[in-house]
């Protein structure tokens, strides 16, 4: 059996996960980010390569991913975004013009090649197809490597748990099809922080499963205190959450009551007002 490789917990040092794929970590850890997130190198058959995820625009960070790509001898011919988020996008227009290559991503602030759904990037030399997979963020993407690999972004994470800052249903629905995509064989999940995901369709059926319950959770909550604020219910859903991730799980919450008020075709009548007061909150700090 392959021994899993070990991610670096160090910035600046490569970690081979396969012949062809290469992690580095960017040097951003903080309360979101687990340690920091993970930059990925996917190089093709003819020697070019796609940078996934370039994090930080720190210039140490970005001249290890390129001194990474040369030392192998590969050439960046795109950087991809799995989704906008500064901890992921912030390097990426610097290294772009400094490998004189396009950023591809479904983000229309980053896009120079706008990332459609099922898309073949061998185009760029590497044996790859993009997934739409919102719900993180509107503009979250995965990609399938070869069937054997998936860079999942922060749609599903190594050890950790994701915000959802989009919509909840597509969420649900995003997990649901990588639960689709990897069932019946084994395929190792490359997240946007934390570490090696084993075994991709066990970790998204737990994490669907957990979101479920989660608004379950949130619906019997609101139920039974149907004139409490998002910020409440969120304090009272999510107790150990530090006063720094409060307007995280606040928005949350909202998140919830937006899908609930889609699909809760159950509720009563002072149910549906509840979801559709705390779908119109708005949330400070985030």
């Amino acid at each position: 059996m392959a021994t899993r490789p070990r991610l670096s917990l160090h910035p600046g040092t490569a970690t081979d996960v396969s012949d062809r794929i290469v992690h580095l970590r960017a040097p951003n850890a903080d309360e979101w980010t687990y340690g920091g997130t993970n930059t990925w190198l996917l190089a093709g058959m003819t020697g070019r390569c796609m940078v996934v995820d370039p994090g930080v625009a720190d210039h140490d960070h970005l001249g290890a991913v390129q001194l990474v790509a040369q030392q192998r001898g590969w050439i960046i011919t795109a950087i991809a975004l799995t989704h906008d988020h500064e901890d992921h996008s912030d390097g990426a227009r610097e290294l772009a013009a400094s490998a004189a290559c396009p950023i591809i991503a479904r983000s229309n602030v980053f896009a120079d090649v706008l990332l459609e759904d099922g898309l073949d990037l061998t185009v760029f030399g590497v044996d790859a197809r993009s997934l739409l997979t919102p719900g993180h963020s509107d503009d979250s993407v995965c990609f399938d490597v070869s069937g054997t690999h998936l860079l999942t972004g922060d749609t599903l994470l190594g050890g950790h748990s994701s915000g959802v800052y989009g919509d909840y249903g597509d969420y649900l629905r995003s997990l649901e099809r990588l639960v689709a995509l990897t069932a019946g064989h084994t395929v190792t999940g490359l997240p946007g922080h934390g570490s090696v995901i084993d075994d991709t369709s066990t970790a998204a059926l737990q994490v669907l499963a957990i979101r479920r319950q989660r608004a379950q959770d949130v619906r019997d909550a609101i139920a039974e205190h149907p004139s409490m604020t998002a910020g409440e219910l969120a304090a009272q859903l999510y107790p150990s959450a530090i006063r720094f991730h409060l307007p995280s799980a606040t928005q949350m919450v909202v998140g919830i009551a937006c899908h609930l008020l889609k699909v809760d075709h159950d509720a009563s009548s002072a149910l549906r007002a509840a979801y559709r007061r705390l779908s119109a909150e708005r949330v400070e700090g985030m």
